[in-house]
């Protein structure tokens, strides 16, 4: 065999041993979402990663409607985390797995977008109290979104400070039993 085909031979071999290693090279992107139970500020961290290194790392904060409603100029951003996932794979290679999760509760990403639902909690007295106790105990327990869901649903339905004036009692026995 003359050298030329020997050196071909070889950057063959070289050429799957590399394809094969990066089949088998895991990726992971993931994301976690993040409301502040304060003034409402939307914050998102996403991040991407080959193996054990992370290539890529993104923040952001976005306003929503509650935030821009409430319009907190110093807030000391108090995060509660309500949405989260990942996906997992190899570097080539078809097989993909994706996951998400959150809060048990729809109704605060719902309440999290919606003006109406913002301009109410404005009104109300102390707002940023109202918001925390509520996005809390609606993120770790499912007992006050019936009630919630019925008042937001019932056409000409009284302003939520009405409700919350009715329903307090009743958040604040939730966040004691859920030790908050």
């Amino acid at each position: 065999m003359t050298t030329r085909v020997k050196q071909a031979i070889v950057l063959i071999f070289a050429a799957v041993a590399m394809v094969l290693i990066a089949m088998s090279i895991p990726m992971r992107s993931t994301y976690d979402q993040y409301v502040c139970t304060a003034c409402g500020l939307k914050r998102s961290e996403y991040k991407k990663r080959i193996g054990p290194l992370t290539y890529r790392k993104q923040i952001t904060l976005e306003q929503s409607p509650i935030s821009l409603a409430l319009n907190l100029g110093d807030c000391p951003h108090n995060w509660l985390l309500y949405r989260f996932g990942h996906s997992s794979g190899f570097l080539i290679g078809r097989w993909k797995s994706h996951l998400d999760g959150g809060s048990r509760s729809y109704l605060l990403r719902t309440f999290l977008s919606d003006k109406t639902f913002a301009g109410e909690l404005a009104q109300t007295e102390h707002p940023s109290q109202v918001l925390s106790n509520l996005f809390v105990c609606l993120n770790d327990s499912r007992e006050l979104e019936g009630p919630l869901e019925s008042w937001w649903l019932e056409p000409g339905r009284s302003y939520l400070s009405d409700w919350w004036k009715t329903n307090q009692a009743t958040v604040h026995a939730v966040l004691v039993i859920t030790n908050r």
